[in-house]
Protein backbone atom coordinates (compact mmCIF):
# COMPACT_ATOMS: atom_id res chain seq x y z
CA UNK A 1 0.00 0.00 0.00
CA UNK A 2 0.91 3.67 -0.69
CA UNK A 3 1.98 6.36 1.52
CA UNK A 4 -0.52 9.15 1.25
CA UNK A 5 0.81 12.73 1.68
CA UNK A 6 -1.57 15.54 2.91
CA UNK A 7 -1.04 19.47 2.75
CA UNK A 8 -2.45 21.85 4.69
CA UNK A 9 -5.79 23.34 3.19
CA UNK A 10 -4.90 26.14 0.29
CA UNK A 11 -7.25 29.30 -0.44
CA UNK A 12 -7.74 30.79 -4.41
CA UNK A 13 -4.55 32.38 -4.10
CA UNK A 14 -2.45 28.94 -3.44
CA UNK A 15 -1.78 30.39 -0.38
CA UNK A 16 -2.31 27.99 2.75
CA UNK A 17 -4.49 28.19 4.80
CA UNK A 18 -3.05 28.36 8.72
CA UNK A 19 -5.24 26.54 11.47
CA UNK A 20 -7.46 24.90 9.07
CA UNK A 21 -9.38 22.04 10.59
CA UNK A 22 -10.40 19.15 7.98
CA UNK A 23 -13.04 17.70 10.37
CA UNK A 24 -16.78 17.99 9.49
CA UNK A 25 -19.55 16.35 7.85
CA UNK A 26 -18.88 15.16 4.64
CA UNK A 27 -21.73 16.17 2.60
CA UNK A 28 -20.78 15.09 -0.95
CA UNK A 29 -17.98 12.02 -2.37
CA UNK A 30 -17.29 11.38 -6.01
CA UNK A 31 -14.52 8.24 -7.12
CA UNK A 32 -13.49 8.01 -10.54
CA UNK A 33 -11.47 4.53 -10.85
CA UNK A 34 -10.45 5.90 -14.55
CA UNK A 35 -10.86 9.15 -16.30
CA UNK A 36 -10.61 9.51 -19.84
CA UNK A 37 -11.58 12.73 -19.91
CA UNK A 38 -12.37 15.88 -17.90
CA UNK A 39 -14.70 15.05 -15.43
CA UNK A 40 -16.80 17.85 -13.82
CA UNK A 41 -17.99 17.70 -10.32
CA UNK A 42 -21.11 20.24 -8.97
CA UNK A 43 -20.33 21.07 -5.70
CA UNK A 44 -23.02 21.01 -2.98
CA UNK A 45 -24.14 24.43 -1.92
CA UNK A 46 -22.80 23.86 1.81
CA UNK A 47 -19.31 22.89 0.72
CA UNK A 48 -16.53 25.26 2.37
CA UNK A 49 -13.80 22.68 1.64
CA UNK A 50 -13.05 19.58 -0.35
CA UNK A 51 -10.48 17.49 -1.04
CA UNK A 52 -8.72 15.56 -3.83
CA UNK A 53 -6.72 12.18 -3.78
CA UNK A 54 -4.86 11.56 -6.59
CA UNK A 55 -4.48 7.71 -6.59
CA UNK A 56 -1.64 6.62 -8.37
CA UNK A 57 -1.33 9.21 -11.26
CA UNK A 58 -1.42 12.61 -10.84
CA UNK A 59 -4.61 15.24 -11.74
CA UNK A 60 -4.96 18.34 -12.67
CA UNK A 61 -7.75 20.41 -10.93
CA UNK A 62 -9.66 23.81 -12.21
CA UNK A 63 -11.98 25.85 -10.58
CA UNK A 64 -15.14 26.88 -12.74
CA UNK A 65 -14.06 25.43 -16.09
CA UNK A 66 -13.39 22.55 -17.74
CA UNK A 67 -9.82 21.18 -16.71
CA UNK A 68 -6.86 20.24 -19.34
CA UNK A 69 -3.71 19.27 -19.37
CA UNK A 70 -2.77 23.36 -20.85
CA UNK A 71 -4.83 25.07 -18.76
CA UNK A 72 -5.42 24.28 -14.98
CA UNK A 73 -5.46 25.97 -11.16
CA UNK A 74 -3.59 22.72 -9.10
CA UNK A 75 -1.57 19.91 -9.64
CA UNK A 76 -2.20 17.27 -6.93
CA UNK A 77 0.64 14.30 -7.44
CA UNK A 78 0.31 10.51 -7.83
CA UNK A 79 -0.35 9.24 -4.08
CA UNK A 80 -1.33 12.07 -2.39
CA UNK A 81 -4.03 14.62 -1.37
CA UNK A 82 -4.82 17.96 -1.12
CA UNK A 83 -7.18 20.13 0.42
CA UNK A 84 -8.83 22.99 -0.92
CA UNK A 85 -10.99 26.09 0.43
CA UNK A 86 -14.27 26.77 -1.78
CA UNK A 87 -14.43 30.24 -3.27
CA UNK A 88 -18.25 31.29 -2.86
CA UNK A 89 -18.26 32.19 -6.60
CA UNK A 90 -17.14 28.78 -7.44
CA UNK A 91 -19.89 25.65 -7.94
CA UNK A 92 -17.84 23.71 -10.25
CA UNK A 93 -14.43 21.98 -10.53
CA UNK A 94 -13.25 20.44 -13.14
CA UNK A 95 -10.70 17.28 -12.96
CA UNK A 96 -8.49 15.48 -15.61
CA UNK A 97 -6.17 13.17 -15.20
CA UNK A 98 -2.18 14.00 -16.04
CA UNK A 99 -0.99 10.39 -17.06
CA UNK A 100 -4.02 7.77 -18.68
CA UNK A 101 -6.29 6.26 -17.00
CA UNK A 102 -5.68 7.92 -13.60
CA UNK A 103 -7.99 7.53 -10.61
CA UNK A 104 -9.18 10.18 -8.21
CA UNK A 105 -11.47 11.01 -5.13
CA UNK A 106 -12.89 13.90 -4.57
CA UNK A 107 -14.38 14.79 -0.58
CA UNK A 108 -16.50 17.74 0.06
CA UNK A 109 -17.05 18.96 3.43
Amino acid sequence: MSQIAATLPIDGNQKPVQNANLVGTVLAKTYDASLSSASDITLNASTTSFEVLAIDKPVFVRFAATASSTDFDAVVAANQTKVFYREPTVTVISIIEASASAAVAVVEK
